[in-house]
């Protein structure tokens, strides 16, 4: 727990959000971990270990423009999510979309349960391509580029 830490990432990430338009209590997901932790201590160590590996290995790939792995870790990261119980069906739909479109990764945002996916495209062409077909599909989707500089006054 050393709080928060910034990463100049190498390159431009080129992301997708989309919604899956499913309401869900955060209050209730978090229930829903905690009696999966309590049924599955053991497991439940062991996932929170590799995701913990995960965001170091994250955070490498972003300062280093790898993203082909960072969207690698992020399916990783899905599957430990989709196995404490946090994924749902809308989700799982989704995330689908986003890999035959050509996403490089794709996961949850937020505490899971419905609500929305983050995903990792090659190029902006690639996001446009994941965006458009989301979108077709019925979702709600934005492009989105992460601004190096942020807020300059």
């Amino acid at each position: 727990t050393q709080g928060f830490k910034k990463i100049q990432a190498k390159g431009r990430l080129a992301l997708v959000i989309a919604s899956t338009g499913v309401r869900h209590s955060t209050g209730d997901i978090v229930a829903g971990v905690k009696k999966f932790k309590d049924r599955n201590e053991s497991l439940f160590q062991s996932l929170a270990k590799q995701a913990a590996g995960i965001c170091v290995q994250a955070q490498s790939a972003i300062a280093s423009g790898r993203h082909d792995e960072l969207g690698a870790l992020m399916n990783e990261n899905q599957m430990i999510l989709r196995q404490i119980g946090v994924s749902h069906y809308k989700v799982d739909d989704l995330l689908d979309i986003c890999s035959k479109a050509g996403a490089l990764g794709a996961k949850i945002t937020g505490a899971g349960g419905g609500g929305a996916v983050i995903a990792l495209a090659a190029s902006n062409q690639d996001r446009d391509k994941i965006a458009s077909c989301a979108e077709v599909a019925g979702y709600e989707s934005f492009e989105v580029e992460i601004d190096r500089k942020g807020l300059v006054v």
